[in-house]
This record gives C-alpha cells, sequence and structure tokens, in this order.
C-alpha cells in the first residue's frame, strides 16, 4: 500500500511538475522507499535479526538510501541551472551507449546460476 502511495505521488508529480529538475523524481522516490523501508523493518517478524549499533542491517541501508535521496534530491533543486535540462533524445543515446554494459551485466547471473545452480543465494 506505501509503496502505491509512493507511485502515485510520483506519477502525480511527473504529470504536474513541467519544469522539474533532472534526477529530482528518482532522488524523492529514493528518500520514500528509504524512509517506507526503514519503518516496515520494525513490523517484520525474522527472526533472528541481525542488528549493528541498535538497527537492522537493513534499516542501515534504508538510512542510506534516505541520506543519498536527500543529498541527490537537494542538489537536483538548488543546482539544476548547473546541470541543465534533460534532453529525451541525448537520453536515449546514452542508454545505447551503454548497451555493451548492459548486457554484460545480464548475463554475469545467467553464468553464475548456469555453474552454481541452486547453491546461490544458499547459506
Amino acid at each position: 500500500m506505501a509503496n502505491l502511495g509512493i507511485y502515485l505521488l510520483i506519477l502525480g508529480l511527473a504529470i504536474s511538475w513541467d519544469t522539474r529538475p533532472p534526477g529530482s523524481l528518482v532522488a524523492l522516490y529514493m528518500t520514500l522507499y528509504g524512509f517506507k523501508r526503514f519503518n516496515m523493518e520494525f513490523l517484520r517478524g525474522e527472526y533472528p535479526r541481525v542488528y549493528f549499533s541498535g538497527l537492522t542491517v537493513w534499516q542501515w541501508f534504508s538510512l542510506s538510501f534516505m541520506a543519498l535521496g536527500i543529498l541527490t534530491l537537494t542538489v537536483a533543486l538548488f543546482a539544476g541551472d548547473m546541470m541543465g535540462m534533460a534532453n529525451v533524445a541525448e537520453g536515449f543515446q546514452r542508454m545505447k551507449s551503454a548497451y555493451g554494459i548492459l548486457i554484460i551485466m545480464s548475463v554475469i547471473p545467467v553464468i553464475a546460476y548456469g555453474i552454481h545452480g541452486k547453491k546461490i543465494g544458499s547459506w
């Protein structure tokens, strides 16, 4: 339900916020998702839980997501003039130039599963 709320908020901003700086929606998503995940960890029933300095490992990940999201949102909002406006055609061109990396990063898990089979993910 919380993910649906985050999605609807981001969707509403994407539709109505015409002059948004590049990266602001992703930064907002990271911040809100980290906040949601941090709070959901209190409700999870995993035992035994691993604590580090009073928080679970996933709460530390959530805090890092929130911090990175807030930092990125701050840079996007206050340094937007330095980054310029996003160009969709240029974005697709950059994505096409990254096809090699995307293919390699897709093949690595396939090879790992092919070599190790059901051993991946088991402790």
